[in-house]
């Protein structure tokens, strides 16, 4: 009998840093492109990642055009997800940003693993 060849397939969660790193071309990206495929983003990190390019002096518009072009899913914050971050960010030192830990909770719910920079 043959063998079978069983294909996992994995899902991703990228956080704010993994985008930024992509379209920077930082050191993480070429790993990072490889989860990139179908992987979800939470609007959060969306939205930070926007914000965070615009501080930096790039265009608002482009910098919406290039996210646009990544094979990503923008994952709606609902309040299951909101509510796991609070949970998570409730274990952190203060001053904690809230996105890495949208990120996290998202993957933890969707039973994906988180990719960061």
């Amino acid at each position: 009998m043959a063998k079978q060849r069983v294909i996992v397939s994995r899902r991703y969660v990228l956080d704010a840093s993994a985008l930024i790193d992509v379209l920077f071309e930082g050191e993480q990206a070429v790993r990072i492109e490889e989860c990139m495929a179908g992987a979800m983003v939470s609007a959060v990190s969306h939205a930070e990642v926007v914000g965070e390019l615009a501080r930096r002096g790039a265009d608002l518009a482009t910098t919406i055009t290039d996210l646009h072009e990544l094979d990503v899913d923008i994952v709606p914050l609902d309040r299951t997800q909101a509510e796991t971050a609070a949970q998570l960010r409730a274990e952190a030192p203060d001053g904690a940003a809230l996105e890495p830990f949208v990120a996290a909770a998202l993957a933890q719910i969707r039973n994906a693993t988180l990719v960061s920079a």
